[in-house]
């Protein structure tokens, strides 16, 4: 159970075949922001209407999951905080997704969190924006692991970083969504992708000890199998030891 002075910042959940598994990040911020999450809800219109009308939040985390049922169904699960910018989301097909944010770059909105998901009714899709701050980014929607490397050490060298990475399944074959952001503030930032669960743990702990939280963490595989993928970012400076 939270505390009052956590919210959940970022939801993920396990791309692949097997049980649904959820990656879930929780941040404590010296000013809270109101927030609500909506979990595994069948049918979500009721909240998504009074907290957007009523409560002036926004979606910043939106994804589909699929019921155990015998008969399976899409289940919604939002992640919402109060900020004082509006909501401005999409559900739509991979490629509408795509097109839309290239489009929305010319609108000063960053893509701050993307998913995809083989549900029932076919691949689910979405895509929740920020304002960019005047923060320059590109984003890549296809790439292999081998390209989600080459990707990110071709960013680095220009003082760039990793903001979202988003893993997806398309006729069997996985893929990744990469935003890249401009690092020209110089924020610490450590990437590591491929990690069994062993892994992730030891890399998140040894990371928080430096002072980095995972701004986005993703998973993906069959069965057992499980990999994870993190971007983990400077919020404090490490306390030093006597």
């Amino acid at each position: 159970m939270l505390g009052p002075a956590f919210r959940i910042a970022s939801l993920t959940d396990r791309k692949g075949t097997g049980v649904t598994l959820f990656n879930a990040v929780a941040i404590r911020e010296s000013k809270t922001k109101e927030s609500n999450l909506i979990f595994e809800a069948r049918d979500h219109n009721a909240e998504w209407k009074r907290f957007t009308q009523q409560d002036g939040m926004r979606p910043i985390v939106q994804f589909a999951t699929v019921s155990a049922d015998p008969a399976p169904a899409s289940l919604h699960n939002s992640v919402w905080v109060k900020d004082g910018y509006g909501p401005y989301t999409w559900w739509a097909s991979l490629q509408e997704i795509f097109d839309l944010v290239r489009k929305e770059q010319a609108n000063n909105r960053r893509p701050i969190y993307l998913a995809s998901t083989v549900a029932p009714e076919g691949q689910s899709s979405e895509a929740d924006w920020g304002p960019d701050a005047g923060r320059a980014w590109e984003a890549f929607f296809t790439a292999t692991e081998e390209e989600l490397f080459s990707t990110i050490e071709f960013y680095q060298r220009k003082n760039w970083r990793p903001d979202v990475i988003a893993p997806y399944w398309e006729n069997g074959v996985l893929a990744f969504m990469i935003v890249v952001v401009d690092n020209s503030d110089q924020i610490d930032w450590r990437f590591r992708t491929h990690m069994n669960l062993k892994e992730y743990q030891a890399e998140s702990a040894a990371q928080k000890a430096r002072g980095l939280f995972p701004l986005s963490v993703s998973s993906y595989g069959n069965g057992a199998d499980v990999r994870y993928s993190a971007i983990f970012v400077r919020h404090r400076t490490p306390t030093k030891s006597l």
